[in-house]
């Protein structure tokens, strides 16, 4: 290691961990080589080793197996198995309730729009590769009527004919069906589906204090219309993500440029709509819609 070397913690018998750190701030290097020394023997079920990042993110290498660790000199040592990578951090921490994603859920950069979705789906209405185009012929099978009741999961063809997240207020579940369900289980909830570890939609009630303890700024990204959220938190004021105004789906996109949509976790009172974020240049609110509209959607994470 450049001008250091990592520290080792104190091996004892009966150990089965040891931790190698970096010194004097110093971080391991990529494409640098760097050696533990072992008493020789041999590790009946192989071993694992995981490397941390400073910001708490981890990815570990798991070798099975019966391994043997023999005497090593200068012309050969045993080295750990390839294709240990970290998992990029994608997240922002506002000093807020939770951590916000840095980009939507089938984007891949903060301006970019991704992907559309109802309320409660965890897939688009259209194909692959055709958020952004409106001609018929991309709607999946049992989608052609686009973001629309009849194509809704959770109903029978209907705003009055719900299957799940219905109470017996408002008469709207299918021959009286209630479930008394108002937020989202994880198995209809998209980020967890797509994203996977503890990442979920927002609930209304995170909007609202993104909204509290943020300052909102209208500009453009990458040439790319919408919000830069910047944190008004002590000690994470230099800190942001940028909300695109991706607008919505129906049958084509509407508002684009000019307004943005976001699904809450939570359904709203006893009617067929859920909680949602709206903005257009001039306002950020929080509003509700019908659950069959496509809205984008900004995962969070604790």
């Amino acid at each position: 290691m450049e001008n250091s070397r990592p520290k080792v913690t104190g091996v004892t018998n009966g150990s089965t961990e040891i931790t190698m750190t970096p010194t004097d701030s110093v971080c391991f290097k990529v494409g640098k080589y760097y050696y533990m020394v072992l008493i020789p023997q041999t590790l009946d079920d192989g071993y694992s080793l995981t490397m941390v990042t400073s910001e708490g993110s981890s990815a570990t290498c798991v070798v099975t197996g019966e391994k043997e660790f023999s005497r090593s000199n200068a012309r050969g040592k045993l080295l750990a198995d390839k294709g240990l990578s970290f998992p990029e951090i994608i997240y922002v921490d506002l000093g807020l309730s939770v951590k916000w994603a840095k980009y939507n859920i089938g984007a891949t950069s903060p301006e970019e729009y991704g992907d559309f979705y109802a309320w409660g789906e965890i897939e688009p209405y259209y194909k692959a590769g055709y958020a952004r185009e409106n001609p018929q012929a991309h709607w999946k099978d049992g989608k052609t009527s686009g973001y629309a009741w009849p194509s809704y999961k959770w109903c029978n063809g209907e705003a009055g004919s719900l299957t799940k997240y219905c109470s017996p207020g408002g008469n709207y579940g299918y021959n009286g069906f209630y479930d008394y369900v108002t937020t989202l289980e994880m198995s209809d909830d998209v980020a967890r589906q797509k994203w996977g570890g503890s990442w979920r939609l927002p609930s209304s009630s995170e909007f609202q204090d993104l909204i509290d303890n943020c300052t909102w700024t209208w500009t453009t990204l990458n040439g790319i219309n919408g919000y830069r959220v910047t944190s008004n938190i002590s000690g994470y004021t230099d800190r942001s993500i940028f909300l695109p105004a991706a607008g919505k789906r129906y049958s084509t996109i509407f508002d684009a440029t000019y307004c943005g949509y976001y699904w809450s976790r939570s359904r709203y009172t006893e009617s067929p709509l859920a909680n949602s974020l709206d903005f257009t240049s001039k306002s950020v609110s929080r509003n509700h819609h019908d659950r069959f509209d496509g809205f984008s959607v900004r995962p969070v994470c604790p």
